[in-house]
C-alpha cells in the first residue's frame, strides 16, 4: 500500500483538532434567515437573484429567483438545519456574478466589490467555520492526491502496473482522509450538525462504492452515535431513509417492482420480464459515462439475449428533455431493449438512485445478483451466469 507524509497527516490532524475541540459551544442552528444588500450606491444593479440550497446532504433544491426592488435585496426564509447558499447575480449590463456560502439562522449582509462580485459580511458563526474547515481539509486531501498520481513513473510501465499504482494512492489518500477528517469530526460533534455533514461525506465514499450502498449497517451505527437533536435535522432523516432503503437493496435480497411508460406511453413493469437474467440500467441524455457505457451494453445485450438476458433502461431526463432522450437511443443505437421514463421519480425513490450510471442485475426470480457492474465488470458477471 503507498504510504503517506507522515508530517502531512500530523500538520492536517493538527489543524483538525483546533477545529473540532470548539465545536460543542451551543448555536442556534434552526430560526429565520435574513440577507440584505443595498445597491444604491451601485453605478450597475442587478435585476434578479437566483438563489439554490444545499443542504447537509450536499444535494440542492429547486432554484429560486428574487427580483431586485428599490435597489434592495431582502431575502427571508426559514431553515431546519445550516444550509449552503449558492447566489447567482444578474446585471443589467448582462454580467452574472456568484457568492457561495455556508448559512445557520441570523441577519447576513452581502457587500459587493468593484468587480460586482458579492461577498458575505461578518464573522462566520462557528458551526460554519468548522463545516467549511472540513471542506478545507477534504481539499488539501484531494490535492494530494492529484500531486502524488501526477508523480507516477509512466515510462516503461505496464498500463495495468500503472492503473494499479493510481488506485494505491486514491485508496491510501482516502483512507487517511476518513481516518484523519470525517471520523474524528463524527465523533467529537454529537451534538453539532458538523457530525452530520461529515457522516453524509463518509457514506458516500468512495466515490463508485459508497458505503451507505456497501456498508449500510455501518453507516446506522455511526448515526446512532449522534444526538436525538442532530437526528431529527432534514438530512439525518434522509440518512435514515437511505439506510433503510439500501439495506433493502443489498444483493440477495428481492428486487421492488415498478411500473413505468416507454416512448409511446405504453406501461411496462419489471415483474413482466420475469424468469429472465435483467439488467435495470439508469441512464440519461446529457450523462456523459452513461451514454460512453452503452456500446458495452449493447455488446452484452447482443451476445446473451438469446440466453435471456433482459436490458430495462430507465432514464433520468425530466419530461421538458423528452425529445433530447428519443434522440439518444437512436443515436446510440440501444432501442433494440427496453426503454422507461421516469418523468415522475418514482424508479429513482424507489432504488435510491442518486447518480449516474447505476444498475441492478436481477435474477430470473427477481433477486438482486448484483449493483453498478459496467465493462469487464458486467461481462465477468454475465459470462459466469451463462457459461460462455
Amino acid at each position: 500500500m503507498i504510504k503517506l507524509n507522515s508530517k502531512l497527516l500530523i500538520v492536517l490532524f493538527v489543524t483538525l483538532f483546533n477545529f473540532i475541540i470548539s465545536v460543542n459551544a451551543q448555536q442556534t442552528f434552526q430560526g429565520k434567515l435574513t440577507i440584505k444588500s443595498d445597491f444604491s450606491m451601485l453605478i450597475e444593479q442587478p435585476f434578479k437573484v437566483v438563489l439554490k440550497k444545499y443542504d447537509l446532504t450536499r444535494l440542492g433544491g429547486e432554484a429560486e429567483t428574487i427580483i431586485i426592488k428599490d435597489k434592495v435585496l431582502n431575502y427571508e426564509t426559514e431553515l431546519l438545519e445550516p444550509v449552503k447558499l449558492l447566489m447567482d447575480f444578474y446585471w443589467k449590463n448582462k454580467k452574472v456574478t456568484s457568492a457561495k456560502f455556508w448559512t445557520i439562522p441570523g441577519n447576513y449582509e452581502i457587500a459587493i466589490d468593484s468587480n460586482l462580485v458579492p461577498e458575505i459580511v461578518g464573522v462566520k458563526p462557528e458551526i460554519i467555520a468548522n463545516i467549511m474547515e472540513i471542506d478545507r481539509l477534504s481539499t488539501v486531501f484531494s490535492k494530494k492526491s492529484e500531486i502524488m498520481i501526477e508523480n507516477v513513473n509512466y515510462e516503461n510501465q505496464k498500463i495495468a502496473d500503472v492503473e494499479k499504482k493510481i488506485s494505491q494512492i486514491k485508496d491510501s489518500i482516502g483512507i487517511a482522509l476518513d481516518r484523519e477528517v470525517y471520523l474524528p469530526a463524527i465523533k467529537l460533534n454529537a451534538n453539532s450538525p458538523v457530525s452530520l455533514y461529515a457522516l453524509w461525506a463518509y457514506a458516500d465514499r468512495p466515490l463508485g462504492n459508497s458505503r451507505i450502498v456497501t456498508e449500510p449497517k455501518e453507516i446506522d451505527s455511526l448515526l446512532n452515535t449522534l444526538s436525538l437533536e442532530i437526528k431529527a435535522l432534514p438530512s439525518a432523516k434522509k440518512l435514515i431513509n437511505t439506510i433503510l432503503l439500501e439495506k433493502q437493496l443489498k444483493v440477495g435480497n428481492m428486487m421492488k417492482n415498478v411500473s413505468l411508460p416507454d416512448v409511446t406511453g405504453k406501461i411496462y413493469s419489471i415483474n413482466d420480464f420475469k424468469g429472465k437474467y435483467i439488467l435495470v440500467d439508469f441512464w440519461a441524455s446529457w450523462c456523459t459515462p452513461c451514454r460512453a457505457e452503452n456500446p458495452n451494453l449493447i455488446k452484452a445485450f447482443n451476445k446473451y439475449k438469446k440466453s435471456g438476458f433482459q436490458i430495462i433502461s430507465i432514464t433520468r431526463d425530466e419530461l421538458s428533455r423528452k425529445t433530447d432522450w428519443v434522440e439518444a437511443i437512436k443515436k446510440d443505437k440501444v432501442a433494440a431493449w427496453l426503454q422507461l421514463s421516469d418523468f415522475k421519480n418514482i424508479a429513482q425513490k424507489i432504488y435510491n438512485i442518486e447518480a449516474i450510471p447505476a444498475n441492478y442485475l436481477i435474477d430470473p426470480k427477481g433477486m438482486i445478483i448484483g449493483r453498478d457492474l459496467r465493462g469487464e465488470d458486467l461481462e465477468k458477471e454475465l459470462k459466469k451466469i451463462f457459461k460462455y
